[in-house]
């Protein structure tokens, strides 16, 4: 794929499309081909009976319309590492700007986080993890990828139980994951029997950034599995120091390889968080794929930071 500069995005093969928010980038060279999956992971037990019913069920916050009229589509919005649920629904306030009839679901992951077992963590042994989830745990690469496989049947379920909620198609649904939720949405969302209408993948990647080893198994892995096209925009910044903007220019160009239409977005300047620029994105691409119209009067006035700063930046996370 070959970035284009300026305002347009250019067209590839299999519909591509590639928007370079700077100049003088250009992509990495990418490694071959992906991961045996690990022994069956189990849940914890809990009394978490949300959606999708029984161990590992998921539950979270979700907000109505924003005309106040009946839903024809939803979004689920996946959190980062040591987020929740309720703390993506302020990017659910700014999205539903730009979709009136879309309802939003911001579901906790099923795992307490663990700072203690946490190999990339910057935060103390005894960090109050209250109301801090994670989908999978990254003590090593193999808890992470049987964690991402064991992850699908609950998101899945959930998908299932929104569409059901608002009397509407599975394929009317989107999903938009942060950090380690965009390491799930991309993980899950190809491996699905049936597409979505959206996949916005923001700060994350496809395969392990660990070792090249690892990504030449997964990608193997992922070409063999993916089983749907769910039209999908990833969206990186060049100054994350999580992660590698590099990781989402592999993760797209394994999409288009396998036959995905993919929208990427390299923006300069940006750290691992969401920023006005990248919510217009987000919107004007929710906009398409939902059939509601990519024009719309963009605001540069948002509610939602992922890090919780504003207009400051949130001091440098670790990798998901």
């Amino acid at each position: 794929m070959t970035p284009s500069r300026g305002g347009s995005g250019a067209q590839g093969r299999r519909g591509v499309r590639q928007r370079q928010e700077t100049d003088g980038v250009a992509p990495p060279t990418l490694p071959g081909k992906g991961v045996r999956a690990g022994a069956p992971f189990e849940f914890p037990q809990g009394e978490r009976m949300g959606y999708g019913g029984g161990k590992g069920a998921l539950d979270g916050p979700r907000r109505g319309t924003a005309s106040g009229k009946a839903a024809d589509s939803f979004v689920v919005l996946l959190h980062g590492l040591s987020s929740n649920g309720a703390a993506m629904m302020g990017l659910a306030d700014d999205l539903a700007e730009a979709l009136p009839r879309t309802a939003f679901y911001a579901p906790n992951a099923p795992f307490q986080y663990d700072a203690a077992n946490d190999p990339k963590s910057n935060r103390p042994p005894d960090f109050d993890a209250t109301g801090c989830y994670m989908w999978y745990n990254r003590y090593s690469e193999r808890t992470r990828i049987e964690g991402l496989y064991a992850i699908a049947e609950p998101i899945n379920a959930f998908i299932a139980e929104c569409a059901r909620e608002l009397g509407v198609e599975e394929s009317r649904g989107a999903v938009v994951g942060h950090s380690q939720g965009c390491i799930v949405g991309l993980n899950v969302v190809p491996r699905r029997s049936t597409p979505l209408a959206a996949l916005v993948a923001h700060s994350g990647y496809l395969f392990s950034p660990d070792s090249l080893a690892q990504r030449k198994q997964q990608r193997q892995r992922f070409f063999a599995e993916a089983a749907s096209k769910t039209p999908t925009c990833g969206i990186s910044g060049i100054e994350d120091p999580a992660q590698a903007w590099e990781s989402m220019v592999e993760s797209m160009t394994a999409y288009d390889e396998a036959g995905i239409h993919t929208e990427l977005h390299v923006i300069g300047g940006m750290g691992h968080w969401v920023t006005p620029r990248s919510t217009e994105i987000m919107q004007g691409f929710l906009r398409e794929q939902l059939g509601v119209g990519a024009s719309f009067p963009l605001s540069r006035e948002y509610r939602f930071d992922s890090g919780g700063g504003g207009a400051v930046p949130p001091p440098p996370p670790t990798a998901q």
